[in-house]
Formats: C-alpha cells, sequence, structure tokens
C-alpha cells in the first residue's frame, strides 16, 4: 500500500473510519442507482455516449444537482478510502475527481446546452453544480 511505503498514518480510529466510510459508500451507491433509473425511465437513455438520453432529464435527482452520478461516484470513491483508512487514496481520488469535475464543466455542459438549448440554461441557472440542495417546490 502507498500509505505504508510513504509512511502516512491512518485516517481515523477504525470504528470512525467504518462508520464514516459506510455512510459515504451507501449514499454514493444510492445516489448512482437513482440517477441511472431517472436517466433510463425518463431520459429513455444511460450515461453513456453511444445510448445517451434522449430527453433532458431535470427531475430527481437531477433537480439536487445537475450531476448526481458524479455526486455519487465520488462519495463511493471517497468512503472506499475513508474507510480503508488511506490518504494516499483520498489524494489520488480528489485529483480525478477534479479532472472530471472540469471536463464536466467545460465539455459536456457545452455539448448538452448544444443539445438541449435553452431548456438546459434555464435549468443550469436554477440547479447547483455538484453539491446537493433540497428540491425548490
Amino acid at each position: 500500500m502507498l500509505d505504508t511505503w510513504l509512511n502516512l498514518p491512518v485516517l481515523f480510529s477504525s470504528t470512525t473510519r467504518i462508520l464514516l466510510g459506510s455512510i459515504l459508500i451507501f449514499q454514493g451507491i444510492y445516489f448512482l442507482l437513482w440517477t441511472l433509473k431517472a436517466q433510463k425511465d425518463i431520459g429513455k437513455g444511460t450515461p453513456m455516449p453511444l445510448m445517451a438520453t434522449q430527453k433532458l432529464v431535470i427531475q430527481e435527482p437531477y433537480s439536487f444537482t445537475r450531476n448526481p452520478l458524479a455526486f455519487g461516484l465520488i462519495n463511493f470513491y471517497f468512503g472506499v478510502s475513508i474507510a480503508i483508512g488511506s490518504i494516499s487514496s483520498l489524494v489520488i481520488i480528489l485529483f480525478f475527481s477534479t479532472v472530471i469535475l472540469v471536463y464536466i464543466k467545460f465539455i459536456e455542459e457545452k455539448e448538452l446546452a448544444q443539445r438541449y438549448g435553452e431548456e438546459y440554461i434555464a435549468y443550469k441557472r436554477i440547479t447547483p453544480f455538484l453539491l446537493p440542495r433540497g428540491n425548490k417546490k
């Protein structure tokens, strides 16, 4: 393990690691499954470009965050890193999460604006990029 090689300490006590890690893992899985279901049922597609959604999905979980899939994946991987107590894996995940979020912000969001036009632009104005907020109804 990289942490051992770099002589890094273990994060938190084992009980805290397992509890916090489990919360993030389960929250991540929940958001992932919820997002995939919404894309399939409402958007009539998947996250894969070859089978992209046919309709803009703005209903839950997309009403909480524009990127619930990224939110779920990031939570899942951070949860695993915390559960195993690895500082190096947290740093690696932070790096790759940043790369993915920059791609989403500057590439994917432009493509979505071109594909869905004003509907996406209006949705983007009122919905947070990543961190969910309570649904305004």
